[in-house]
């Protein structure tokens, strides 16, 4: 049985305070890379668009081969782009940056 890991970013892979990387994450990613070790790292950012928080991520050291977050589930799931959305002003932004029309009166789509 091949077994793998989800790996939050916030408090696993970064810290909470200075957003670094915590002692020995980098390598963590580079051990399970090199090893072909199943794993996929989660987040639940909704501040920045999918490929802008991987490569802020990148930045940081992390090899990261295998990734998943809110906005991207987004992309797989809703193909209409007039939605009706809640959330944080900058969530609002992201989603119209990524194409999505807000419309509260004609929406195919809602989401919270």
């Amino acid at each position: 049985m091949t077994r793998g890991f989800f790996i939050d970013v916030q408090g696993t892979l970064i810290d909470d305070i200075n957003k670094e990387p915590i002692y020995g994450a980098c390598e963590f990613i580079s051990y399970l890379n090199k090893n072909d070790i199943p794993y996929v790292v989660i987040t639940n950012n909704t501040k920045e668009t999918s490929a802008n928080f991987l490569q802020s991520l990148k930045e940081k050291g992390f090899d990261i081969k295998n990734y998943i977050d809110p906005f991207y589930i987004l992309r797989e799931t809703v193909k209409s782009k007039k939605i009706a959305a809640f959330g944080t002003d900058k969530f609002l932004e992201v989603l119209k940056e990524l194409g999505y029309e807000l419309d509260f009166e004609t929406f195919e789509t809602l989401i919270v």
